[in-house]
């Protein structure tokens, strides 16, 4: 059975308490927070009880046709009130999968949507804000959701973000089971660069550094191995050769004392034993891939990389 993209929330207990209320709010919040009037009808709702519920506080209006709760991601209204859905990176990050988020909103809009609203009230057309990202598809249709399902954001994703970024998202993704890997190839294989990424995909890969790592091994064409055993000591993100071994630290890392202490005993047991070991930054990765490449290669053309080791 296909694993699915997006997880449901289980309607709260107390939803029936207050029928007038609480009910709506329940059924847009196991909607993911926003919901059309279509949506809610389906249901049972009718617009006479949303009324009630908006007069409550419980409810809120976005735009005509549709509603949200007062505590609903932001991302979401936002792309309603456009016009539009949540897509891309936005949509990537509102299911908790990992992206490099460029602080725009990135919104689908039907391809004759011509007629579009400010993201905030007062605010400039989405064309002429510095803020949003509009992805304009044939594919597109009106908004039956608030945001796109987990196939659609994928697809805008492969097309939008810098192909390292990209593949990042992809792995994401099988990291977290939210789909097959042979689901993902025919999600975007169709897509320009959709078969080349394809080809990279590693669910094993982590959280983005180490994807976005690997893309940069294979342009350089440095052959390596991920998840590699260091008997007796850890699981090491990439090693290339017999010696070299690269480690991408993440958003967290070191936020302790005793996480920079252990990783610096487990560098210097690394040392004795003849590996090199280089730790990077994920920051480094995306904003200055080029300076963190010529340290590994600085390693590779000395030849340090093939230099034996000791078990321990």
């Amino acid at each position: 059975m296909r694993p699915q993209g997006e997880r449901r929330s289980p309607l709260p207990t107390d939803a029936s308490r207050d029928p007038a209320g609480m009910e709506p709010a329940a059924r847009i919040e196991q909607l993911g927070g926003v919901a059309s009037l279509e949506q809610l009808r389906a249901v049972g709702i009718t617009l006479d009880v949303i009324t009630t519920a908006r007069r409550l506080g419980r409810v809120h209006h976005v735009r005509r046709g549709w509603y949200s709760v007062p505590a609903a991601d932001r991302r979401l209204v936002e792309a309603v009130r456009i016009r539009g859905q949540l897509t891309c990176i936005s949509a990537a990050a509102a299911i908790g999968v990992w992206v490099w988020d460029d602080r725009r909103l990135h919104v689908a809009v039907p391809g004759n949507g011509g007629r579009l609203n400010a993201r905030v009230r007062g605010g400039p057309p989405p064309a002429e804000d510095d803020a949003v990202v509009l992805h304009w598809r044939d594919r597109t249709r009106a908004p039956a959701m608030a945001r796109q399902t987990l196939r659609e954001i994928v697809q805008h994703v492969v097309e939008c973000q810098p192909p390292q970024l990209a593949l990042a998202v992809l792995d994401s993704v099988l990291e977290q089971r939210r789909a097959t890997e042979r689901w993902l190839r025919d999600a975007i294989r169709a897509l320009p660069r959709g078969a080349v990424l394809a080809g990279c995909l590693d669910a094993g890969a982590g959280a983005g550094g180490e994807s976005i790592l690997h893309w940069h091994l294979r342009a350089a064409g440095i052959a390596f191995e991920t998840q590699v055993v260091i008997p007796g000591l850890y699981r090491a993100d990439v090693r290339i050769g017999k010696s070299l071994l690269v480690e991408v630290d993440g958003r967290e890392h070191h936020a302790t004392v005793a996480g920079f202490e252990r990783d610096r005993r487990l560098d210097r047991e690394l040392q004795a034993r003849g590996y090199v070991v280089l730790r990077v930054a994920y920051r480094e990765l995306v904003l200055e891939p080029e300076r963190v490449m010529e340290s590994i290669l600085a390693v590779v053309r000395a030849g340090r990389h093939r230099r034996a080791v000791t078990a321990g």
